[in-house]
């Protein structure tokens, strides 16, 4: 499909007081949509999931289909092998393989006469020792630093802390809940910087939060290629569910351009703001 873009393009002089209006199209050809796979295989107990969608084009509506009735096997090191179980329309889960350190999964996706493909390792767990949320009275509006929203209102600065081990590379990612509901923000971080060294990483300097809610930073230890992959994200001023950009986000999914499966250790610590 081929998308034309019409621009107008003003030119004036100021020496003969005129100026003259000239329309050019740009032919932008739509992308063939792609299968999106978010997967998470995680230490803290719960089941492994699996989602699938397709990517949209450049101008359409941030609404991602989801793919049902795929086939998607999920396998450990340890011979643990599972079909997993469509439990919502694009949601798939596994009930018998868990995350473990150490341990290296494999997934494969056969949908729409393609197979799809990833591996992935849980690497060794960093303890998440704090969290630490300031409260703040604002003072000024905008905002910008600890002191902005309107004057007088309550903002929040959010401060993880961890001692990341020497010598040893390690990449994290923080995930945000509010009363259990998973934000879209994303946090990463590695210790380019920091290797050996105690963190209190700021990840939220002037947060509204109400009174009552439950907020929740889950830490997770994840390999090198999802670092990259939200990364790129964070490089293209995107999310997770920003696939209708013009370009495209690393992945390690073989066979698509666009998705990710982390395996990955799971810390949360929660806090309910007064």
């Amino acid at each position: 499909m081929k998308t034309y873009l019409r621009l107008s393009i003003l030119s004036c002089s100021l020496f003969f007081m005129y100026s003259c209006s000239e329309v050019i199209e740009i032919e932008i050809i739509d992308a063939e949509p792609q299968i999106v796979i978010e997967g998470s295989v995680g230490t803290n107990g719960d089941s492994s999931e699996i989602k699938i969608s397709k990517s949209v084009n450049l101008y359409a509506d941030n609404v991602f289909p989801t793919v049902s009735n795929a086939i998607v096997i999920l396998s450990d090191d340890f011979g643990n092998r599972d079909t997993l179980i469509e439990t919502s329309s694009g949601t798939y889960k596994s009930n018998h393989i868990f995350g473990q350190i150490g341990a290296t999964y494999n997934l494969e996706v056969q949908t729409e006469n393609k197979i799809l493909s990833a591996i992935s390792s849980i690497p060794n767990q960093v303890n998440f020792d704090s969290l630490i949320i300031i409260e703040n009275i604002a003072t000024t509006g905008g905002p910008g630093g600890p002191g902005g929203g309107t004057p007088g209102e309550i903002r929040y600065q959010v401060f993880v802390v961890f001692q990341d081990p020497p010598i040893e590379k390690n990449y994290y990612r923080f995930v945000e809940y509010v009363n259990g509901v998973q934000k879209s923000r994303i946090y990463i971080s590695d210790d380019r910087l920091t290797d050996g060294l105690t963190n209190k990483l700021i990840l939220r300097n002037s947060k509204k939060y109400l009174s009552g809610n439950v907020v929740t930073f889950e830490m997770q230890c994840i390999e090198k290629a999802i670092y990259d992959y939200f990364n790129s994200f964070e490089n293209l001023n995107g999310g997770p569910q920003s696939s209708s950009t013009p370009a495209n986000p690393y992945t390690n999914i073989i066979g698509s351009k666009l998705g990710y499966f982390s395996a990955h250790t799971v810390q949360k610590i929660s806090y309910t703001i007064p």
